[in-house]
């Protein structure tokens, strides 16, 4: 186990996790698209 936590150290935290927000957002809208299309086909 004591590798991999020395990998985790080594890469680079903060980019992660600032990528992390924008990756969350693009989700977001894709499950919101998702929704309106399932509401329009139930409609139809």
């Amino acid at each position: 186990p004591q590798p991999p936590a020395t990998i985790i150290q080594q890469l680079p935290q903060p980019p992660l996790i600032t990528q992390i927000p924008p990756l969350q957002a693009f989700p977001t809208q894709k499950a919101g698209s998702i929704k309106e299309g399932k509401c329009s086909i139930s409609i139809l």
